[in-house]
């Protein structure tokens, strides 16, 4: 599994794109590999579009024709696991699934993804616990801004399984629910 961090600072701008020094050695280290199976994890969706909720949806420069997009597929990545969009979001394109989850706690919920990885296979749950939120509006953490956290989340116990999938051979071999891939119709 590895980590990327997809935000670089260029001309005093701050883009969601590798620098050229992360991308090599991402490279360096998908080449050196002898994994069977390669996850990598950055903040930002690849692969567009995707479902979102109170989100700045946010999204790798280049999308699919990026520079790290390519690598991932030159190098038979399995799996890409993002955030930012606050929802739930399958899709694949040149044998890499992209996966886009997590979600706010002020629309009743949050989920998680557990992924089991055998020698031959990825298999993902997504699971959501259902949250009660007293009074959304007015019982906030304190912020320097207006973007504030609730103050007061009760989950309920246990979760519930939302989804399902199976990654064999770089593509996906079964899905359910919300893990299905999407075709960007709602």
């Amino acid at each position: 599994m590895v980590t990327v961090d997809v935000f670089s600072r260029s001309g005093g701008d701050v883009h969601a794109r590798l620098s050229n020094d992360q991308l090599a050695w991402l490279d360096r280290l998908l080449t050196d590999t002898n994994a069977d199976t390669v996850i990598v994890q950055g903040h930002t969706p690849v692969l567009w579009p995707v479902r979102h909720r109170k989100s700045s949806q946010l999204y790798y420069e280049g999308a699919k024709e990026s520079p790290f997009w390519q690598t991932l597929v030159e190098h038979g990545v399995d799996l890409y696991l993002c955030g930012e969009v606050h929802d739930v979001t399958a899709l694949s394109d040149s044998g890499v699934t992209q996966i886009s989850h997590g979600g706010l706690i002020n629309w009743g919920g949050i989920n998680h993804l557990t992924g089991r990885v055998y020698s031959d296979r990825i298999e993902l749950e997504l699971n959501r616990f259902t949250a009660d939120v007293a009074d959304p509006i007015l019982l906030r953490l304190w912020a320097t801004t207006w973007k504030r956290p609730n103050a007061d989340v009760t989950f309920q116990p246990g979760a519930s399984t939302t989804g399902t999938m199976t990654i064999r051979n770089g593509g996906i071999t079964a899905a359910t629910g919300e893990l299905l891939p999407w075709d960007g119709v709602t």
